[in-house]
């Protein structure tokens, strides 16, 4: 596996295997042999986790992939949202 990549590298793969890691991390397999782990190094005092995942993660299996992204609430964090007047 590598370090780091954009989840875009998965476009145009078509996926092997798909493990769901308990609730920090998913390891993607694509028949090509290539591996990639999602999960996000967590800083001092935050915690990180897959809440949820929509649909079945199977169904990503041996078909190729034609939407990865990625996206955040970091500029809004749940816990801090606040209403602007």
């Amino acid at each position: 596996m590598r370090d780091y990549e954009d989840i875009a590298v998965l476009i145009g793969k078509t996926l092997a295997a798909v493990i769901r890691n308990g609730d920090d991390s998913i390891d993607f397999e694509a028949t090509t042999g290539e591996s990639w782990r999602v999960y996000h190094s967590q800083d001092c005092c935050e915690r990180v986790e897959i809440e949820d995942v929509v649909g079945d993660l199977e169904d990503l299996v041996d078909s190729p992939i034609v939407l990865a992204e990625e996206s955040s609430n970091h500029a809004y964090p749940v816990d801090t949202q606040r209403t602007r007047s």
